[in-house]
This record gives structure tokens, C-alpha cells and sequence, in this order.
């Protein structure tokens, strides 16, 4: 429950804004900002102790800074890059969401075949592997960004969040299941490139 200083409104869960106090609109706009500084903020910290973290670790096996930890970075910078311009194109995915969910999909699927097809071109292993970074950073904010009205459309009256936790948790499941093939494929791949090397 919120009160205005100035009109002693109480805004309360289910209320509506007070149309005629400007000062509740001032407030809440200074609410607003400050929520975002904070989501700023914490999100600046999180990708700096990510960083710190995956130094630390390495550092803790053993391993000292190279250049290919410097490509790493620089790869995956080439995702944030594409979240970025991809959110640009917000307003448009509002009008065709399931136009915009599956290129999404596309992009996901080009960037991943880069990233696989990228050991096959080791001169070309940064362009390869930031190019499919880059289409899957725009993958993921198009994805995120359809998944609301998506779920709208097959909500029931009170249901969307119920919809929304029985996505992740079917997301969720496929994605261990493709982990546990994809470890298995690389381990048989990989045992039988060792006798070939």
C-alpha cells in the first residue's frame, strides 16, 4: 500500500492512479527511475562478477589469461550486441508475434550451425563464433519479447502466470534432455577423432 504526501490517496493492490495529483505522478515516475538505476546496477555487477568469477576459476585450474580467453570475451560481447540492436526493432513485434517468434527460432538455429561449423574454419573461429553469438542475442530478446502476447492468446482468466511457470518448466526439461544427448555426441565424436589425430 502506497500513500500520496500530497492528496492522501491510498493506493492499494487492484487500485487505480489517481488521475488529478500530479505529485503522485511525479513520485511515481521518480519510483520508476530509481527501479531502473537499480536494475542497472545490479545487472553491471552481476556481468562483473561473472567475469571475475570465470577468471577466478581458471585461474584456480590452473590456467593463466590467454588470447583465446580475450576471443572468448570478445565473442561473447558480439551477443550483447545483438540484444542491443534487437531491441530496437521492440515496437515492431508487437503487430506480428508469431512472425517474430519464428525467425527468432531461425536466427537461434543460424547461430547455433555457426557456432558448430566454426572448428572447421579455425582462421575464421572469431568472426564464425561472434556472428552466431551476435544472431543469438537477437534470438533471445525477439523470443522474450513475443512470449507475452503469445501466452496472452492461450491464457485463461487468471492463468497466464500458470502458463508461463508450465513453459519454463517444459523449456527446462527439453534442455537437460538435449544436454545429456549433446554430451553424449560430443563424447562419441570426440573418442572417435582421438584415434584419427
Amino acid at each position: 500500500m502506497i500513500v500520496c504526501h500530497k492528496c492522501d490517496f491510498v493506493l492499494s493492490i487492484g487500485s487505480r492512479l489517481p488521475q488529478t495529483c500530479p505529485a503522485w505522478r511525479f513520485d511515481m515516475l521518480r519510483h520508476q527511475d530509481l527501479k531502473v538505476l537499480a536494475k542497472a546496477s545490479l545487472t553491471w555487477l552481476s556481468q562483473s562478477l561473472y567475469s571475475f568469477i570465470t577468471q577466478s576459476l581458471l585461474f584456480a585450474a590452473g590456467l593463466r589469461p590467454t588470447p583465446a580467453q580475450a576471443t572468448a570475451v570478445l565473442k561473447d560481447g558480439m551477443q550483447h550486441v545483438g540484444k542491443l540492436i534487437c531491441s530496437n526493432l521492440g515496437a515492431r513485434m508487437d503487430s506480428e508475434p508469431k512472425l517474430w517468434r519464428i525467425l527468432a527460432d531461425a536466427l537461434y538455429d543460424l547461430g547455433t550451425g555457426l557456432e558448430v561449423l566454426s572448428p572447421l574454419c579455425p582462421h575464421l573461429f572469431l568472426e564464425m563464433a561472434g556472428l552466431g553469438n551476435f544472431a543469438k542475442g537477437m534470438a533471445v530478446v525477439a523470443a522474450r519479447a513475443t512470449r507475452l502476447p503469445i501466452y496472452s492468446s492461450f491464457a485463461k482468466e487468471g492463468n497466464l502466470s500458470d502458463l508461463f511457470a508450465k513453459g519454463e518448466a517444459i523449456s527446462t526439461l527439453f534442455n537437460v534432455f538435449g544436454m545429456g544427448a549433446g554430451i553424449q555426441l560430443a563424447s562419441t565424436i570426440c573418442s572417435s577423432m582421438q584415434g584419427k589425430v
